[in-house]
């Protein structure tokens, strides 16, 4: 009730702009709004009539405050991108960098869990190293490139999976991955594109097997065909 009848005053005052005093009156009343606001939870409604009280007492400093406040309940309610706009606003006031950092890890962490990949993956390399952003930049690629050996875009995962190098389960995933990918190459009837594909993977027992196969197989076509004379 408090904060309506101030949130009155604030219009009544706005509507007698140029009226000698009355603008000193408006950010009086936008004041007194703004406390009642920020009494009653409103954080953000509070910061933007501290803003518009101006140079009245120490309204721009509450303003700062508030817009905190505001940015921490926003993080806290999993608001993510309200969050940044705020504290990207504050700048270097207080830790809000640091509590930006914070959104947008959350908000990176969010997007991983959704299985957005490409939008975490992004968002975890702008965080250059924040708390454990690059060991879940390594996961956003690893998943995303078993989302894609499942969706059959076998040469887009082994790219990925290689670009991994040793981390976790990339390499036995990397051979797997490209071993699919000969196979299904051979389905089609591609023999020579198949023995370059399990020409990288020679590791695996079993493309080693298909490989000496394949390439022995190669080799007596090519004989047959005149390539090797």
């Amino acid at each position: 009730m408090r904060a309506r009848a101030f949130d009155e005053a604030v219009d009544l005052f706005e509507q007698a702009d140029g009226v000698p005093l009355a603008s000193q009156a408006l950010k009086e009343a936008c004041y007194q709004a703004a406390l009642a606001k920020r009494e009653a939870g409103d954080m953000e409604g509070a910061a933007r009539l501290f803003e518009k009280a101006g140079d009245y007492q120490d309204a721009a400093s509450l303003a700062l405050e508030a817009y905190y406040e505001a940015g921490l309940s926003a993080r806290d309610e999993k608001n993510y991108d309200r969050a940044v706009e705020i504290f990207l606003k504050l700048g270097d006031y207080q830790n809000s960098r640091e509590e930006m950092n914070k959104a947008l890890y959350e908000r990176a962490k969010n997007a991983l869990q959704n299985g957005e990949y490409e939008s975490a993956i992004q968002q975890l390399t702008a965080l250059d190293g924040f708390e454990d952003s690059g060991e879940k930049l390594l996961l956003a690629k690893l998943d995303m490139a078993k989302a894609k050996m499942k969706d059959g875009a076998l040469e887009e995962a082994a790219a990925l999976f290689k670009s991994l190098g040793d981390w976790g389960e990339a390499p036995a995933l990397y051979q797997q991955c490209k071993l699919e990918e000969a196979k299904k190459l051979l389905n089609d009837n591609q023999k020579k594109e198949a023995v370059r594909v399990l020409s990288d993977i020679t590791d695996n027992a079993e493309a080693k097997t298909l490989f000496e196969s394949l390439g022995y197989e190669a080799a007596q076509e090519s004989l047959s065909s005149g390539d090797l004379l």
